[in-house]
């Protein structure tokens, strides 16, 4: 489906030749015409790697005296990952027989005169100007060498981690900020808003007490509140439009895309009346309340064990399938004014952003972003802005990213956010904040937030706990 990438020959085995990993790798490609057209050229590339195996060989082994002392390369193969040259200081570490030992003490030289003034911030070039003072302790990263790291103005620290990958540890250094840099310009704050409390109120799920549960908490910390207390666990609340009343499910076990076997709940927001809703084998998910208070729009496995878009009517709880027959449809989120419902779909190979009326009518694709994985989407309550979350390869980290079709025409585009991994955000009622879940240790989940705009990220929960699926109350009666 175009959403994967063949792990380089060379990487598994370092010993492979190059132009046997070559040979290999167009074998393997994923477009026929991209392929070898038939065997006998295929069986005639194998035989030219082998040629040309045995003359670089022949070149790498020559007879020298025994009294010559090979000359330093300044260039060098990396031995553990042939694909990837050696840094000079590694060259240094794998070549230091090479080197005569006036050129250690002069080197040695030069080295102690580059810390001097590296460490003295006394100069500093255009890409360290931004740094705080004082700032002189290492930092540490883990990248492939398919993947790269980037470090924007004001975060002269970050940790990325991947799984099988080398640690390198670096001074921090900052990319130069291009254009004028604003005087002072305060960071905005949450003002006072009359949606849910003195300043807002929010729901989410929580394991702090042993398992997944629902809770209920106002912006400042205050006010924290259990709703549920189900043994096998609740997660994915969301509000009806009066604020009076969720919609989640149960069992929750962990934060996860999919959950065979859970079913929907209403519950109060004081914690009474908690009813379970008509269910058949599968799993049903993802809920989401319309703007009118009169259906929920949630995800399903049942039938066919694989997602897909169903409504309830709240009063007469009938179900109906909104998905097409061979989709895999899920997360839906309704329009402020409940004639659309976008949602994240695979029916075309990428995980795109999908637009249809809320009737299931006029089922269309809104992002065409490639091999990159887009899902959560949220809309603003003016229907102009779509949140969601992308990853740019399958495995790697979520950014929070916004998808905008005004003026005719559709654009996606990233928050600038650094090396943190977002799930789950939901505009507030006024549109003006987002919340998201985040994990920048790469432990911890908490809900933090931002400014519509990307400005002020405040993290709202701090508990050694994993919390997630954050959503707001809308305004109170």
């Amino acid at each position: 489906m175009g959403q994967a990438e063949l792990t380089k020959v060379r990487v598994r085995n370092p010993k492979v030749s190059e132009a046997f990993a070559a040979v290999i790798e167009k074998a393997l490609e994923v477009k026929p015409e991209d392929r070898y057209a038939n065997a006998q050229q295929f069986k005639e590339a194998l035989l030219e790697s082998q040629r040309i195996r045995e003359g670089v060989a022949h070149l790498r082994v020559p007879e020298q005296p025994s009294t010559t002392r090979p000359k330093f390369l300044l260039k060098a193969e990396n031995e553990e990952n042939p694909s990837q040259s050696l840094t000079f200081p590694a060259v240094l570490t794998k070549r230091w027989f090479y080197l005569p030992f006036w050129v250690w003490g002069v080197g040695a030289l030069l080295l102690i005169g580059f810390a001097t003034w590296f460490l003295s911030g006394e100069t500093l070039s255009p890409a360290r100007a931004s740094l705080p003072a004082g700032t002189t302790q290492p930092f540490s990263f883990v990248a492939t060498q398919t993947q790269t790291l980037s470090i924007t103005r004001n975060q002269p620290t970050a940790t990325v981690s991947f799984a099988n990958t080398p640690t390198v540890t670096l001074f921090p250094t900052l990319t130069p900020f291009v254009g004028e840099v604003p005087n002072e310009t305060p960071i905005p704050q949450p003002s006072p808003t009359p949606f849910g409390g003195s300043q807002g109120q929010i729901a989410f799920a929580s394991n702090r007490s042993g398992k997944n549960q629902v809770w209920l908490m106002n912006l400042d910390g205050s006010g924290l509140t259990q709703l549920t207390d189900i043994p096998e666990g609740a997660c994915q609340p969301n509000f009806s439009p009066d604020g009076m009343r969720l919609v989640f499910i149960s069992p929750c076990s962990e934060d996860k895309e999919s959950y065979p076997g859970a079913g929907l709940f209403f519950i109060n927001v004081d914690g009474t009346n908690l009813t379970p809703l008509p269910s058949v084998p599968g799993g049903d998910y993802d809920p989401a309340w319309s703007p009118d208070g009169n259906w929920i729009a949630f995800t399903s496995l049942r039938i066919t064990n694989w997602p897909r878009i169903y409504l309830m009517n709240v009063q007469t709880l009938e179900v109906k399938r909104l998905s097409e027959d061979f989709s895999r449809d899920f997360q839906p989120s309704w329009s402020a004014d409940g004639k659309k419902i976008v949602f994240v779909s695979r029916r075309q190979g990428p995980t795109d952003l999908w637009v249809m009326n809320s009737d299931g009518s006029e089922q269309q694709r809104l992002t065409l972003s490639g091999t990159k994985i887009n899902t959560s989407p949220k809309w603003s309550p003016d229907g102009k802005l779509i949140v969601f979350t992308q990853a740019l390869r399958p495995g790697q980290i979520t950014r929070l990213a916004v998808f905008s079709s005004s003026e005719g025409k559709a654009v996606e585009y990233g928050f600038e956010l650094g090396f943190i991994p977002v799930r789950d955000p939901v505009f507030s009622p006024d549109g003006l904040w987002l919340l998201f879940t985040s994990w920048p240790t790469g432990r911890n989940h908490d809900i933090y937030m931002i400014a519509a705009n990307g400005a002020g990220k405040t993290q709202i929960t701090d508990f050694p706990s994993k919390e997630f699926d954050p959503t707001w109350r809308p305004m109170v009666p």
